[in-house]
Order: structure tokens, then C-alpha cells, then sequence
């Protein structure tokens, strides 16, 4: 539903994921988007050291209890 300019110009501009997948969800919506819109942004960065390996998890994926 978003042409890649405007992938690029949300992901270039909203510095918190959360808020990125929020204005993403809203565009797709405005430009016409069908019923169950997905978006997944991930922040990608040097985490813990080795020997860390537990999961981050947050958004709406954190509230899940398993």
C-alpha cells in the first residue's frame, strides 16, 4: 500500500520503532490498505556480549504471556 519513497521517508525520519510501525500502519491505512495490515520495523544494533543470548523482545509482541 506504500510505494518505497515513502518506506524510505518513514523509516529515514521517526527515530522509535513503535512510532515507525504506528505512521507505516496509518499511511497503509490512508492510502486504501485492506484489513490486517502487518509491519514488523526492527532496530538493529551490537547487543550484549557472547554468551548472552536472551531474546529482546518489545512492542505488542512483549505483552504475549506464553
Amino acid at each position: 500500500m506504500l510505494e518505497d519513497q515513502q518506506l524510505h521517508d518513514v523509516l529515514a525520519t521517526v527515530a522509535e520503532p513503535d512510532a515507525a510501525v504506528a505512521e507505516l500502519i496509518a499511511r497503509a491505512n490512508a492510502g486504501g490498505g485492506p484489513d490486517n495490515i502487518t509491519c514488523i520495523v526492527a532496530d538493529l544494533f551490537d547487543g550484549p556480549g557472547p554468551g548472552d543470548d536472551a531474546p529482546v523482545v518489545v512492542g505488542s509482541a512483549a505483552t504475549i504471556s506464553f
